[in-house]
């Protein structure tokens, strides 16, 4: 897209492994840190007059019946999280997080991990069921203190219907 730096980490053949794109405006100084993989992205980011900047991160975590892979990727998730949190810098992290936001705070007590949701203004159904069967808000940012005082509500943009996932903003 005309405007914005591309990054990307390509899917793979193995269930729950979908790959992911991030778009960052070319305003920014943007730079991929090493730890990105299939379910995961993360590129640090230098708004003006920002000097260390900020981590954002790009999610999928399998859905609930593939439960190994599940299990695997959000245990990596929790230690990536851990790490990026030792840098002491705003850390926005969002994405298909297939958890529903109790269970995602129960996951965040479990793993000791000091984020949290970003409230959404309006409703934060952000997911139609291609089939009719519903709507869920599996869909959502993590951010810890750093990043929380500089932000707003978020909020789901349905007039973009380009999936089955609502963009947010």
């Amino acid at each position: 897209m005309a405007g914005y730096s591309t990054f990307q980490v390509p899917g793979s053949d193995k269930p729950g492994a979908r790959g992911l794109v991030t778009l960052v405006s070319q305003e920014l100084r943007a730079f991929e840190l090493g730890m990105s993989d299939v379910n995961s992205l993360f590129v640090q980011l230098f708004p003006l007059n920002m000097k260390d900047g900020w981590i954002y991160g790009n999610v999928y975590v399998p859905q609930r019946q593939l439960v190994d892979e599940r299990a695997d990727v959000l245990s990596a998730l929790a230690s990536k999280l851990r790490r990026l949190g030792r840098k002491g810098l705003p850390l926005l992290i969002g994405g298909d997080w297939n958890l529903r936001r109790r269970p995602m705070k129960r996951w965040l007590g479990n793993e000791d991990l000091d984020f949290k949701i970003v409230q959404t203004r309006g409703s934060g159904l952000s997911y139609h069921s291609s089939r009719g069967k519903g709507r869920s808000d599996i869909d959502f940012f993590l951010a810890n203190d750093l990043a929380l005082q500089f932000l707003g509500h978020a909020s789901v943009q349905r007039s973009v219907d380009v999936s089955d996932h609502c963009l947010l903003r």
